[in-house]
């Protein structure tokens, strides 16, 4: 692993480096519409019956939403929502954020920028915000980081992503603002 003697690295984080399945199945459970099931299903059966709890909240986070994901690994799930109109700050240890969410978040903005590669379901909403949230700008808790500007938020599809690093033997508190 080319980050292990990075600072603040632990071998508990290196398993950020992989995208995990369930990383996938959760992206796809929170931004894709489910059919509702056809009147000659059998229901007990349909394993596309509605979940009532995603249905609620899919429209917070395809309608700007915000997102505190901790744990981002390499940003599969930052990327997707925010793709779909969320706005999402991912935290992992700095190793991880610096050498595999940012970059990540760069790329897929990038890509997702440009008409010609971007799906037509993650084209950009031209209604949507063209600036980013406010409380993806800074961070400003109560601890040796306030007021600390946080790197450039990403636009991706319809939304905003952001990155900071943390560092997990700190209460939160001392490192988010009220809003984040």
């Amino acid at each position: 692993d080319p980050n292990f003697f990075d600072p603040g690295y632990t071998l508990a984080g290196s398993t950020g480096f992989t995208v995990w399945a369930g990383a996938r199945f959760l992206l796809e459970a929170l931004v894709t519409t489910t059919p509702p099931p056809q009147p000659d299903d059998n229901t007990s059966n349909n394993i596309t019956t509605p979940n009532v709890a995603l249905e609620t909240w899919r429209p917070i986070f395809q309608n700007g939403g915000s997102i505190l994901e901790l744990g981002g690994g390499v940003g599969l799930l930052a990327t997707g929502l925010a793709a779909s109109g969320a706005h999402v700050l991912t935290t992992d240890l700095p190793s991880l954020v610096d050498h595999a969410i940012r970059p990540n978040l760069k790329r897929n903005a990038k890509l997702l920028s440009s008409s010609s590669s971007s799906p037509s379901s993650l084209q950009k909403d031209t209604t949507a915000t063209t600036s980013p949230p406010a409380w993806l700008l800074s961070k400003n808790g109560s601890g040796k980081n306030i007021n600390t500007p946080l790197p450039t938020p990403h636009r991706l599809g319809n939304g905003w992503a952001s990155t900071m690093a943390l560092d997990w033997s700190q209460p939160l508190a001392q490192q988010l603002n009220d809003h984040q």
